[in-house]
């Protein structure tokens, strides 16, 4: 752990990243990364596999809605048995807020979030 002398400097030093890559991306210098790196992890049917396309289409769904509630319901349940109920309520209130912060978050924008890996919608719309 760092003297508490130093952490100011790296949480300045931290700050001025964040500050610096914001302004990277904002003035287009990672759009050819950005680009790139999404052709090579994009999946197309008939180039990728079968069963690598499935496993990421069920990561996908474990990412949102019904299911992640249900995982957070579980862990919740899995902290209150390790730690007790305050390490639990403090879990499922730390993931109602996220979400909530998310919701706000898109109205605010007025739009719909991105799907962050759109192409497995496309895939699955393939398929049927």
């Amino acid at each position: 752990m760092a003297p508490k002398r130093l952490s100011p400097v790296i949480t300045a030093a931290l700050l001025a990243a964040v500050v610096l890559l914001g302004l990277a991306v904002g003035a287009g210098w990672t759009e050819a990364a950005d680009w790139q790196v999404s052709r090579s992890l994009s999946l197309r049917v008939g180039e990728s596999d079968p069963v690598f396309i499935a496993f990421m289409q069920g990561v996908s769904w474990i990412g949102g809605g019904t299911p992640r509630w249900i995982i957070v319901i579980l862990l919740c349940g899995v902290v209150w048995h390790w730690c007790g109920a305050r390490c639990a309520v403090a879990l499922g209130g730390a993931s109602l807020l996220s979400n909530l912060a998310s919701s706000l978050i898109k109205l605010g924008f007025a739009r719909v979030r991105p799907d962050l890996i759109e192409h497995l919608d496309q895939v699955q719309r393939a398929r049927s």
